[in-house]
């Protein structure tokens, strides 16, 4: 009975809390001998230049395949040139004519194992006369590099955001029609 009187009181809550604090018990999610620590993420955005037709839409599909953690080092029986493939997710984003993900917030990806290799195709480039790839590691990734414009390698100590950007060239719009006044005299 004497337990359940100290926690109705400020100083009994305030003593419970350190205690669990000092033993280290989860709370909230994490401990303080393993704090969680968050996924990386991958945000694909879309730039397009010159005119674009009205109603266009843009679909890129990002597959992440896992790379299982003993190939991840590598080890006896698998030599690190060899990485063991964990599970793919396959995302597919769509993209309004004006660049725009739908719905919002669609494009960012986290991928559900790390390490993880990603890649972004365009599958449905509008009508585009040219399609290019940008890929850009954010900061604070360790482990992590752009393995070419469209692909990037998400290290197994990565928590921040990376981007790879889709970038769709229609031809410029055509100039306005000259208007010629005619000229009087007389």
């Amino acid at each position: 009975m004497r337990a359940k009187r100290v926690l109705t009181r400020p100083r009994g809550w305030a003593l419970l809390v350190a205690v669990v604090l000092v033993v280290g018990v989860p709370l909230f999610g994490s401990t303080l001998s393993g704090a969680q620590v968050a996924l990386p993420t991958l945000t694909v955005t879309k730039v397009v230049t010159g005119a674009v037709p009205p109603g266009t839409t843009f679909t890129v599909r990002v597959e992440c395949t896992g790379i299982a953690p003993a190939a991840a080092g590598g080890n006896a029986t698998t030599p690190s040139s060899v990485k063991a493939q964990a599970p793919v997710q396959t995302s597919t984003i769509t993209f309004n004519a004006q660049g725009d993900p739908t719905p919002p917030a669609s494009n960012v990806v986290t991928p559900p194992n790390v390490p993880s290799d990603c890649t972004v195709t365009e599958t449905a480039t509008g009508g585009a006369q040219s399609v290019s790839y940008t890929c850009a590691v954010g900061s604070g990734n360790i482990d992590t590099n752009c393995t070419n414009s469209q692909s990037i390698h998400l290290g197994a100590d990565s928590s921040g955001n990376n981007t790879i950007t889709v970038t769709n060239a229609f031809p410029p719009p055509p100039p306005p029609p000259v208007v010629v006044s005619p000229r009087f005299t007389g």
